[in-house]
């Protein structure tokens, strides 16, 4: 049937919206789960989907996601991975994915059958066991799972462990990680934030104040609550800028909500005296890396790359004045120290050092 045939049934059958056009077709047939085709094979009888044809271009890689948020470490690892490794078919996820990324990306479980057709290698990540079925009839011809977490995240680990049954190996960016399940560890990309002209202004700053950055999602293992207690304890002329969602903050406390913009994190870090990270659970830190690369110094609990590159290290135990007088230690340190953990954090987890390794999977 032609696409103009098509949309005259929907239309008189009353299934497309008054916004659609013959254009919309393509689309209804890209996405057997959408509603005009569902209820074109319901009602009617008539499949206009076409599986093997708008879905991924054929690639190496291809990423199979459990989700994929606006904002988090594994969706800053799949935007790494698309632009730098290259050579991916796209994304599917089995919830409807709640950020963009450059490649397609598709959710549900005809989704990730339609990857698996087109990707020679699938990385996965967060599929449980209700899901391997999909991943059976087409098999890709290698299926790899990823660990994104650390040892002492119990959901990560237990779902690792249940999909190295049936995939065909894994990898970890966790060496610790890597080293108990026995796969190869291939750390996260930390490239260069991309700048495209953000102004360095904002209503919240005042060049009278210092300021301490909190960039995470408000997470339990992030500790939101426990970042505002630090800054109750900040002295005066402290300012804290976060992300810490709909919760109520302190006077001294700018909540952003949620910051996603390659150019507004560029501004903020331009902004920011010290970066704070207080997790209790980090498989890796892209967060902690981003503020390094900008040359910010880094304060943190010791959990994933902080241990490597920040200014101030601080136990999971430490209290929340400890802290306050940590980040004011660490903003007076040396620009030049900041600058060799820049160096340090480059030679080892620059696109590339770290592209070759999984380019070679």
């Amino acid at each position: 049937m032609t696409d103009q045939e098509i949309f005259d049934i929907a239309r008189v059958a009353r299934v497309a919206d008054k916004v659609d056009t013959v254009e919309s077709v393509s689309h209804w047939r890209r996405n057997p789960l959408h509603p005009v085709t569902k209820l074109l094979r319901i009602r009617f009888g008539i499949d206009i989907s076409q599986p093997d044809n708008g879905w991924y271009p054929p690639a190496k890689f291809g990423i199979v996601h459990l989700c994929f948020n606006a904002l988090g470490g594994t969706e800053t690892w799949a935007k790494n991975f698309v632009k730098y490794v290259g050579n991916c078919s796209g994304i599917a996820t089995l919830d409807k994915p709640l950020g963009s990324i450059d490649c397609p990306i598709y959710h549900g479980d005809y989704a990730v059958k339609m990857l698996c057709q087109s990707a020679e290698t699938v990385l996965v990540w967060g599929v449980t066991d209700v899901h391997k079925r999909l991943f059976e009839s087409p098999r890709p011809k290698r299926l790899l799972a990823v660990h994104h977490g650390a040892l002492n995240s119990p959901w990560a680990c237990d779902v690792f462990e249940n999909q190295l049954k049936w995939c065909d190996g894994g990898v970890a960016v966790n060496e610790d990680v890597a080293a108990k399940y026995g796969v190869p560890c291939i750390p996260n990309i930390v490239a260069p934030l991309e700048y495209t002209g953000f102004p360095l202004t904002g209503t919240y700053y005042d060049d009278l104040y210092s300021y301490v950055l909190w960039l995470h999602r408000p997470s339990a293992e992030k500790r939101p609550e426990f970042a505002l207690e630090i800054a109750k304890h900040l002295p005066d002329r402290w300012k804290m800028v976060g992300t810490f969602g709909e919760m109520e903050v302190p006077e001294n406390v700018v909540n952003l909500k949620a910051v996603t913009d390659p150019n507004h994190k560029y501004h903020l870090f331009g902004l920011a005296d010290v970066f704070l990270a207080t997790p209790t659970d980090e498989g890796f830190g892209y967060s902690v890396a981003e503020a390094v690369e900008q040359g910010v110094p880094v304060v943190s609990t010791p959990h994933g790359i902080a241990k490597q590159v920040a200014t101030g290290l601080l136990e999971d135990t430490a209290g929340p004045a400890e802290f306050a007088r940590v980040i004011q230690w660490a903003a007076k340190r040396m620009q030049s120290e900041t600058q060799e953990k820049r160096n340090y954090l480059m030679s080892k987890y620059g696109p590339e050092v770290i592209v070759p390794l999984w380019r070679s999977l």
